[in-house]
């Protein structure tokens, strides 16, 4: 069976071919084959035949088997035509199949997949995403992003096959997809958790359930994924975490200073450092410089994924090395303040 498969319209086309290498081939037994969607139309059903003229050999060329070529319509038809198959739903159940057979059908996606995907495009654009994160600060996108294991008090999410993730947060999935991309391959361990299953987009919006209208905006972005087929699961998450992630790097840049702003790609890149490593950790507040009771105020971590939380996250010396860099360079100084009094 050859598939070929639209990645726009998600339109495929299935070929069934019964080849032979010798005129004495017989086969009682055809398999059932599945398809995705809904059957669209017949393309071509087809037989060659080599039984009609019996075979000469051509004293000085090298000669073959003259075919018959049996081809019913010639023009596309919504429905089967021949005895050689018949559809039970998305089966394909051969009956009459001998050698020389060919069967050329296609399908689409069904209604309710193509209605989720609608509504997919129309939740996931740029204006929509940025709506939903225009009241969220920096260590709010710490949060979202980034965030080892130890500051979030759990390990980050593991692929099997492949290892846990970098991060908790959106920028670890992507690390990951970007891994797939370099190997160029669909087979990849992610690939295959998406899916086997959307556990991984729980686990993101789960960790997130702090922020209700951007919850609220994943819950439903996921609603319409979990409708997909599972051949298309990884493509889709890739792309929505993807313009996810870019606009949640962009809403970072603007809340920083005008040389971030301005900057190159490289700068922005490296003002990034300071989304990283600059977040609220349970184990390593600055107890007093709450502001609210139970919330811990922000703190700069020594490294990640060591140096995360606890007693050995928040070192004088450390945070004084990165102040400029990670905090005033960016426009930070409401932060940088509370960092220095806390010091003091």
């Amino acid at each position: 069976m050859i598939i070929r498969h639209n990645p726009r319209t998600h339109k495929s086309v299935y070929v069934l071919v019964h080849s032979a290498f010798s005129p004495k081939v017989q086969n009682s037994f055809f398999p059932e084959f599945e398809f995705s969607g809904e059957f669209v139309e017949e393309l071509f059903v087809g037989l060659v035949r080599t039984d009609k003229i019996p075979f000469r050999k051509d004293p000085k060329l090298v000669n073959g088997i003259i075919p018959t070529l049996y081809w019913p319509h010639g023009a596309p038809t919504p429905r089967t035509t021949n005895a050689m198959y018949h559809l039970e739903g998305n089966k394909v159940k051969l009956t009459k199949f001998p050698p020389g057979s060919i069967i050329g059908f296609s399908t689409k996606l069904p209604s309710s997949v193509e209605k989720a995907q609608q509504r997919l495009f129309e939740l996931v654009t740029n204006e929509r995403i940025q709506e939903t994160l225009q009241e969220l600060d920096l260590v709010d996108l710490n949060r979202i992003l980034y965030r080892a294991g130890a500051e979030e008090g759990m390990g980050t999410y593991n692929v099997g096959d492949w290892g846990d993730m970098s991060y908790c947060g959106i920028a670890g999935i992507i690390l990951c997809f970007n891994t797939a991309k370099d190997e160029a391959t669909v087979t990849h361990p992610l690939c295959e958790n998406l899916r086997q299953g959307l556990w991984l987009l729980k686990y993101s919006s789960d960790r997130l359930s702090r922020y209700p209208k951007l919850h609220k905006w994943m819950e439903e972005v996921h609603q319409c994924l979990s409708k997909f087929y599972s051949f298309l699961r990884p493509k889709y998450v890739h792309w929505y975490l993807t313009r996810l992630y870019h606009q949640c790097v962009q809403r970072a840049v603007s809340l920083m200073s005008e040389f971030v702003q301005q900057g190159d790609a490289f700068t922005k890149a490296l003002a990034m450092c300071s989304v990283q490593m600059f977040g609220d950790v349970e184990s390593a507040p600055l107890r007093y410089l709450d502001k609210e009771g139970g919330k811990p105020s922000p703190s700069l971590a020594a490294g990640l994924p060591h140096f995360a939380s606890g007693y050995m996250r928040t070192w004088g010396r450390d945070t004084f090395i990165s102040l400029r860099g990670l905090m005033l360079v960016t426009g930070r100084f409401d932060d940088a303040l509370d960092l220095i009094t806390a010091f003091a």
